[in-house]
């Protein structure tokens, strides 16, 4: 039976299960030595090459990075966490090495992580309609809404599902202002998903790519139709949940009151975090403020640790030292809430260069290769990296490791993403 399964495109298959179980926050990594079994057990492993290619080598030394990081670490445990978390860096450049990627297998993949996305969207938002109707208990914000994981990373999902459907090179109907249309109808779906998960990053990268595909379909098709209607559509959701739903916008308004009263506040308690109360003027309602001190309290700690960090499972440690060395309590349990400034600290500076070259570099790259489905995916983890980190958490790790490298790997131009039902005019 096992060898029988072989003669299929297993590997293809094992990429189609991970990308299905991703939105849903499942533990993902059981699937690991299975691949791993399979790699060996199939004789695959006799057709891997050391390669030449840079991108290779980059997203191996990040996680080599770490289990060295792990020897000089007091907190062995933490940094092995860490490290089971971000092993997509060494697993899938190593397996999918020996894999030849076909152009349709790659758009297969992406339609199928993007209906992942609208069934966990769709779930949402019928679960947060059933708790109103029945129970009369508002769901609709935040983790609340967000059932599987984190809301800042199913914003993230959401808005690059958008972004795979308009610029994924698949069609949904043979007409071309029909298939516009049942994309445009689906994608507000997901965005309904972004917005009442209410992340600020996340809504952040929603209104940045809904500006990018308007101004996209102006400058390379010249089509006015369909730029109008996705303007139109997507003022028209603001304005609703403006005038009906308005938690996202409170929650940007918390933010410029809590920052500003951040001033000359030299103390601040976490356990009192989550209460809806005001002391000593700071509004306890967003986590900015937790964000501000973190970072104040990372500052020293880098300064002193600068060229080889304290190690990834001392990060969070030495942070809530040096915090309460400033008077600030309960940071033991917090992380740095940005993964260049926890590269930093756990690595030094070969670990945060390493990670510029895989975000930024990397973005650089897609911008040479005119990859704009890779940009667009790389811009909005730039942004979430910025205030969350997001490599400690394994679903999220091994979606941009996988999707980064399934990127690369292909190497695919813009033909290959864009076809050209979208600039036909019916």
């Amino acid at each position: 039976m096992l060898k029988d399964f072989l003669k299929i495109n297993w590997q293809f298959l094992i990429l189609c299960l991970l990308v299905v179980l991703i939105p849903y926050g499942i533990n993902c990594w059981p699937y690991a030595p299975l691949w791993l079994f399979l790699w060996f057990y199939s004789g695959e492993y006799k057709k891997f090459t050391l390669p030449k290619q840079g991108w290779f080598w980059m997203f191996c030394s990040f996680y080599i990075l770490h289990l060295i990081g792990i020897i000089y670490s007091d907190q062995k445990g933490d940094g092995m966490d860490i490290s089971q978390s971000e092993i997509g860096f060494l697993y899938f450049p190593v397996l999918l090495s020996t894999y030849s990627l076909k152009k349709y297998e790659l758009q297969k993949i992406l339609r199928i992580f993007c209906f992942s996305n609208v069934v966990v969207a769709g779930y949402l938002i019928l679960r947060a309609v059933y708790y109103t109707l029945v129970y009369h208990d508002i769901i609709f914000t935040y983790s609340i809404f967000s059932g599987f994981i984190h809301p800042s990373y199913s914003s993230l999902y959401f808005t690059f599902s958008i972004a795979i459907l308009f610029l994924g090179g698949f069609q949904l109907s043979a007409l071309p202002k029909k298939d516009f249309n049942i994309k445009l109808s689906v994608s507000i779906l997901l965005v309904f998903g972004v917005l009442f998960c209410s992340s600020k990053i996340g809504l952040i990268a929603l209104v940045l790519l809904i500006l990018f595909l308007s101004g996209y379909f102006i400058v390379k098709f010249k089509n006015i139709y369909y730029t109008s209607l996705l303007l139109l559509i997507s003022f028209s959701i603001c304005f609703i949940f403006i005038k009906y739903v308005p938690s996202p916008l409170e929650r940007f308004n918390n933010v410029l009151v809590d920052y500003n009263n951040t001033k000359g506040v030299k103390y601040y308690d976490l356990q009192d975090f989550n209460k809806q109360t005001t002391t000593k003027g700071l509004n306890k309602r967003e986590s900015i403020l937790a964000r501000i001190f973190i970072w104040d309290a990372a500052i020293p700690v880098i300064k002193q640790h600068l060229l080889f960090g304290v190690g990834p499972g001392d990060a969070t440690m030495a942070m809530a030292s040096s915090a309460e060395n400033k008077g600030i309590s309960t940071f033991d349990k917090y992380n740095m809430h940005n993964q260049y400034i926890e590269t930093q600290m756990g690595l030094g500076l070969l670990g945060l260069l390493i990670l510029l070259l895989l975000t930024f570099g990397i973005l650089i790259y897609s911008i040479v290769k005119k990859d704009l489905l890779l940009g667009i995916l790389v811009i909005l983890v730039i942004l979430s990296c910025s205030v969350e980190s997001m490599f400690r958490m394994d679903y999220f790790s091994l979606f941009y490791s996988l999707f980064a490298y399934l990127f690369i790997k292909a190497n695919v131009n813009k033909k290959n993403y864009y076809p050209e039902f979208i600039a036909t005019r019916d």
